[in-house]
């Protein structure tokens, strides 16, 4: 999350991370703008989507202040390296590094890496502020390249463009140009519409401010952001490409057909000068679906697996099978918590020992502890942080929602099992039968028996995981990073 809180993760679904409690009051008030019998909503419910913007916006304006108060404390002398300066966005909060990033960097030491700190998804404190700020990489905030003037510029600017909005929507021109087919869906369209004009534009151009305020203060010859899509992505890929930096995007995780990353060419929208994707799989989707041409992508295998090189499943005897759980983050609470429910129930029922593995976004293990309770079954341990190799090797089934932990299952030959409750599967692990689907809670005990016992289930799996990690994945070698630091090396 960026600057004032509002973007990058903020209306975008900032109740999906951070309280589905918090984001089933802001769809209902948004479904209540335009209904035709308009609910009085209760003072809780107006109130509330105020106070979470005022709170992230302090929370942004203590961080700045803090960041400025450690320096002042001198940790560290940071001595400016020598080379072309290299800006790498840390735009997700992985205590104090990105693992999108570490592996890559270790590979152009010779340059002048700054890493710029571009979330604020660790509400609990500054910790890890301070931890950043002891470091001998040079490290900087993203918002400290705005003042506050330039905040109050910013939401003048916002408010003129909302109230132009508000002129446009009452025309009969504008109405009647959503229609298709002869049917007009403005009606359908509008409260999206109202959404991110009055809750997402002004994080956008505090974004945008400053992220150009950063290019201009710390000149660098070539930014990389370790994502291929997203807010403060395509700002960052449209200001490069303005400024003619050269500019590196990394893949994150599983691409799915999706507003994200399907785009028509007439679209126009913002693309690094290359990405760097997983597999070949991959080069074909975006050059399909995202606009993209061949001589934008490179496939380099994916970073985070590297590691995994020359490893082995090490799980040893134990007296009961172990069942990983991969939490989620998924659309519904309350498919979220079927899912839960049910693997645990399950994991009880077959005599299972449980491990959870929690979704990075998670803040809570409220959900576990709950069901646990109901259930009568205590997992192993309920974690973000431990290994992923070090839980995945000693799990006999992998269970979960569609995960990028699944590309780790399969190097490993566990097999998977991929719940998605009254929707299809959007990514192609059960289509190609490396992944059995489930779609009825009912059918989860059977799926997880078929696992440990059913042999020839195991052997199919295991024939077709190969062969996705291959297209998925490009080679297992260890030297991911090493591809994309040449790629980099390339265009510095």
């Amino acid at each position: 999350m960026t600057y004032d809180g509002f973007s990058f993760w903020w209306c975008a679904e900032f109740w999906l991370y951070y309280s589905f409690y918090y984001r089933d009051s802001l769809k209902k008030i948004v479904e209540n703008l335009n209904s035709p019998n308009k609910e009085k909503l209760s003072f809780k419910e107006r109130i509330r989507p105020w106070g979470i913007k005022q709170f992230l916006k302090t929370h942004a304006i203590a961080r700045k202040l803090y960041w400025s108060f450690l320096h002042k404390e001198e940790f560290v002398a940071h001595q400016e390296r020598q080379g072309q300066k290299v800006l790498a966005v840390c735009s997700y909060n992985w205590q104090n590094g990105d693992p999108y990033l570490k592996p890559m960097l270790e590979h152009l030491k010779n340059y002048n890496i700054v890493l710029a700190d571009a979330t604020q998804r660790e509400y609990r404190g500054f910790s890890i502020l301070k931890e950043k700020a002891k470091q001998t990489q040079r490290h900087i905030l993203l918002e400290q390249y705005v003042g506050y003037l330039d905040i109050l510029s910013i939401s003048k600017k916002a408010r003129h463009i909302q109230e132009q909005v508000r002129n446009l929507e009452e025309t009969v021109e504008f109405k009647e140009s959503w229609k298709i087919d002869g049917i007009n869906i403005w009606e359908l369209i509008k409260p999206q519409f109202d959404c991110y004009f009055k809750y997402r534009l002004e994080g956008h151009i505090l974004d945008y401010e400053c992220a150009k305020a950063l290019l201009q203060h710390e000149k660098p010859n070539l930014v990389i952001y370790p994502c291929e899509g997203g807010d403060l992505a395509y700002i960052f890929f449209k200001l490069c490409q303005d400024k003619k930096i050269p500019c590196v995007g990394i893949q994150h995780g599983t691409m799915s057909y999706s507003p994200l990353t399907v785009h028509l060419p007439e679209e126009q929208v913002p693309q690094p000068t290359k990405l760097l994707v997983y597999g070949k799989y991959y080069a074909d989707f975006l050059m399909k679906h995202g606009a993209y041409s061949i001589e934008k992508i490179e496939v380099t295998g994916n970073l985070r697996y590297d590691d995994y090189a020359g490893r082995y499943d090490k799980s040893v005897y134990k007296p009961k099978p172990i069942l990983l759980y991969v939490g989620n983050i998924l659309p519904s609470q309350q498919e979220y918590e079927e899912m839960t429910r049910a693997v645990f129930q399950v994991a009880k029922d077959l005599n299972m020992n449980l491990i959870v593995k929690q979704h990075p976004a998670e803040t809570s293990e409220k959900i576990y502890d709950k069901f646990a309770k109901e259930i009568g079954i205590t997992p192993i341990i309920v974690t973000k942080t431990a290994s992923n190799y070090e839980m995945l090797s000693m799990s006999d089934v992998v269970i979960g929602a569609e995960s990028t932990l699944n590309y780790e299952a399969m190097i490993l030959n566990k097999p998977i099992i991929n719940m998605s409750l009254g929707h299809e599967f959007s990514l192609p692990f059960v289509h190609d039968g490396a992944v059995i689907g489930i779609k009825d809670i009912g059918d989860i005990k059977i799926a997880v028996q078929k696992c440990l016992f059913d042999d020839y289930t195991r052997a199919c799996l295991k024939q077709k995981m190969a062969k996705l990690v291959s297209e998925h994945c490009y080679i297992i070698d260890g030297k991911s990073a090493e591809r994309s630091a040449e790629i980099i090396r390339g265009l510095l």
